[in-house]
């Protein structure tokens, strides 16, 4: 016995919008919950104190780093004999977690659609909602 066109097309809304629920509230867990130290430059790919100027300023009294360090007027503390630092030994790191988040918002709006759609196809499915069309010639009563 063949399903009816109403059976078929309710069958397709559970199944999209529990399917699609399912994956959207998953996503959106799963963005929620991922580690935020993990947007730090890696230890390896630090950027000189040269190179960083363009996206942060350190200042010693004052004064930039650079040209404290520069001037031989900065002594690493504790190392026998006070180990004058040089440019070469300052390295930074950036946490880029603030630049990921707006991006992340895009992201979790999507997945909010996503999921609001599928809802309310999972819905529509669960109370046998269905577009109907109307057969040419017959008036609807």
């Amino acid at each position: 016995m063949p399903l009816s066109r109403h059976a078929v097309m309710r069958s397709y809304l559970l199944i999209f919008g529990g399917v699609f629920l399912f994956s959207s509230v998953l996503n959106l867990v799963q963005l929620w919950h991922q580690r935020t130290d993990i947007w730090w430059t890696p230890p390896n790919l630090a950027v000189p104190l040269k190179v960083s100027g363009d996206r942060v300023r350190i200042y010693v009294r004052g004064e930039p780093l650079e040209e404290v360090v520069t001037g031989a007027r900065l002594q690493l503390g504790g190392s026998p004999g006070g180990a004058l630092l040089t440019p070469g030994d300052v390295t930074l790191r950036f946490n880029n977690y603030d630049r990921v988040r707006a991006n992340r918002l895009i992201v979790a709006a999507s997945y909010g659609v996503g999921a609001g759609a599928s809802l309310v196809a999972l819905i529509f499915g669960i109370l046998g909602l269905s577009p109907r069309r109307e057969r040419q010639g017959q008036l609807a009563e």
